[in-house]
């Protein structure tokens, strides 16, 4: 019933928007209307979603989407296996936890590359840097990468990750949690790092948490979804693409875009968007960032798998081909 409704609501919205939108761009992808539902959670890195809607790329490629929020990458991927959403847009460490845990989901893109995890911690409760986490309240969002980023900053520290007292936050509470005293450290992401900067000049240690390794956000879809649903796929890909064209053409208009969605300001989303390479692809670098978390995962009993997959099994490169010719490039 849920589902049915969704897809009423979504031929409503895209009729809407096709009577609403004067035709001044061409269609590129003829055809009649088709509809998806997209599952992501309101970061930057949802921006080439974000100005596609608002330009209307997806009815210009004849898509109806229907856009839904979530607290988290995870968030997004647990709908997506219930069912509620055709694609889902998660981090790389996400997803590797899922096919890890039996699930048959194929990524359809990598959309955004970026560096935007950090450690901030309370200078007033001992906080200066990694080797201080020995023993102290350290808020992050379990089974997200934040998990991962943590504990290998902690490794590569020469701290103990059993040391720290790891307790589960959502990701949208950090700020408060460090904040009001309840956590002595967090690992954040970008929207609340910069709630946090307005501490007290001195108050907090920030330190970036992904070392040299960028966090990749990717779209997936359950396999028989994505294989039964190409052209869905293949439009959605097309609309993405437009819409990142137009944010290296034109990056104020999307930056106002983006700002206006996730109730920010436009002065803090230009300030992180350096941080972020926006681009479709699925290259090797994927793979490996995901098989080395996949051992990482099973290293610290986070998983009940005891191998690491085969994730080039697991991408759908067809609509990718197709769309941006030359953007997959793994090696077989």
């Amino acid at each position: 019933m849920a589902a049915a409704i969704v897809a009423v609501l979504c031929v409503a919205g895209f009729a809407a928007i096709a009577v609403l939108q004067p035709p001044a761009l061409p269609a590129r992808s003829p055809g009649p209307a088709l509809c998806l539902t997209v599952g992501l959670y309101p970061e930057i890195i949802g921006a080439p979603i974000y100005v596609a809607e608002s330009n209307g790329f997806f009815s210009e490629n004849g898509l109806g989407v229907v856009t839904r929020k979530y607290g988290s990458g995870s968030g997004a991927a647990v709908a997506l296996a219930r069912g509620d959403l055709d694609l889902g847009v998660m981090s790389e460490y996400v997803y590797a936890g899922r096919v890890l845990a039996g699930e048959n989901i194929s990524i359809i893109a990598t959309i955004d590359k970026s560096q935007r995890i950090w450690l901030v911690g309370r200078r007033d409760h001992g906080v200066r840097g990694v080797a201080d986490l020995v023993g102290k309240r350290t808020g992050v969002s379990r089974g997200t990468i934040g998990d991962f980023y943590l504990g290998r900053l902690a490794g590569r520290s020469g701290v103990d990750p059993g040391s720290i007292v790891v307790i589960d936050i959502p990701p949208g509470q950090t700020a408060e949690a460090l904040l009001n005293g309840s956590m002595d450290a967090v690992i954040a992401g970008d929207a609340q790092v910069e709630t946090l900067r307005n501490a007290p000049p001195g108050s907090l240690t920030i330190l970036p948490a992904q070392g040299d390794q960028l966090l990749l956000n990717v779209v997936a879809g359950r396999r028989e979804w994505v294989e039964g649903h190409p052209e869905e796929a293949r439009r959605f890909l097309l609309a993405l693409a437009r819409a990142q064209e137009e944010m290296a053409e034109r990056p104020g208009p999307a930056q106002e875009i983006v700002a206006r969605e996730l109730g920010s300001s436009i002065p803090a989303v230009v300030k992180a968007w350096p941080n972020h390479q926006f681009s479709l692809s699925l290259d090797q670098s994927l793979i490996t960032t995901m098989e080395d978390e996949s051992r990482w995962m099973i290293r610290n009993n986070l998983t009940n798998a005891t191998e690491v997959p085969d994730f080039r099994q697991y991408l759908y490169t067809d609509g990718l081909d197709t769309v941006r010719p030359g953007a997959v490039n793994i090696i077989r």
